[in-house]
């Protein structure tokens, strides 16, 4: 279903015809309401033996609508644009769960319980003042990892964030292992730190991980994407030794790309183009100039 536009008298319709595609057993559900305000959803949640997927797109949801305890065969979750303001997402049966461009006018973390989540899409879940703060993932009740915890059975993972967020860099402190991740995207967010340790952490703590993506930008736009593989004969133990695929996609070559670029060859990440040999030659000479850049101020304020 879905409307461009919608009066307040129309909201209890959407919420019957919603309940009784529910009931008529439908296997996949898409609401997308595109309108400057949401529609809200009632609060109770839904029952049904048969719904697999879920999609909700600019709608508002609240009190237990989030409680899938009656959906054992639910595996997809979209949520775009909506307002979530529940205590809890829980689903015993869940396998990807995706949050793009929602907010929550919650005071208090809203819990997500997922336990056998294998692929998550957080990007740009925000409260008034913080991003993605108000957002707690648990598989077992520990509350020693809060999101990374709850989602270290992860199978695929993209991690993108605009923010730096407080539950992350907490999170890395106790950085959990992801024993099961075998792919992984992750945007500039972890790649801005300044020995990249956000990004270093992730890469040891997933053993088993096939293919890493990075995407050093926030915006679209046309894109330069270099492919790369972990060389076999100068395997590092500090990353998978597992890792096949690598790609960086970027807008242009600059200071951070540099440094991101230099940190996987570290690691014996050979990128497959005619012009990687050329590119590390240009960022150890930039980095040597800077250096000597800085040892000549540095005389020039001492004199």
């Amino acid at each position: 279903m879905e409307f461009s536009e919608f009066l307040k008298d129309d909201v209890p319709y959407v919420n019957l015809w919603t309940r009784f595609a529910v009931l008529c057993e439908v296997r996949e559900l898409s609401l997308h309401i595109n309108h400057r305000e949401h529609l809200y959803l009632d609060g109770l949640p839904l029952v049904s033996q048969h719904l697999k997927t879920l999609d909700l797109h600019g709608v508002g949801l609240q009190e237990t609508f989030l409680d899938f305890s009656s959906c054992p065969a639910l595996e997809d979750l979209k949520m775009k644009y909506c307002e979530i303001n529940v205590h809890k997402i829980s689903s015993c049966a869940l396998k990807r769960l995706s949050i793009i461009y929602c907010q929550s006018n919650l005071n208090y973390q809203v819990r997500v319980c997922t336990p056998c989540i294998i692929s998550l899409e957080l990007d740009d879940f925000s409260d008034n003042d913080n991003a993605c703060e108000n957002c707690v993932a648990y598989n077992d009740g520990s509350n020693k990892c809060v999101l990374l915890g709850g989602i270290s059975n992860a199978i695929q993972m993209e991690l993108i964030s605009q923010y730096d967020i407080f539950v992350f860099t907490r999170d890395l402190k106790q950085c959990p292992t992801f024993s099961k991740l075998k792919t992984l995207l992750l945007n500039e967010y972890w790649c801005v730190a300044p020995d990249l340790d956000p990004l270093a952490c992730i890469l040891k703590n997933s053993p088993v991980l096939e293919k890493l993506t990075l995407q050093l930008f926030y915006t679209g736009g046309d894109c330069v994407e270099m492919k790369g593989s972990y060389s076999s004969m100068e395997r590092s133990s500090a990353i998978s030794e597992h890792l096949k695929i690598v790609e960086v996609k970027f807008h242009a070559i600059d200071k951070r790309v540099h440094k991101v670029l230099k940190f996987l060859c570290t690691f014996s990440i050979q990128m497959d183009t005619d012009w990687w040999d050329d590119l590390v030659r240009e960022v150890d000479a930039k980095d040597a100039s800077n250096a000597s850049q800085e040892e000549s101020d540095d005389d020039g304020f001492l004199d």
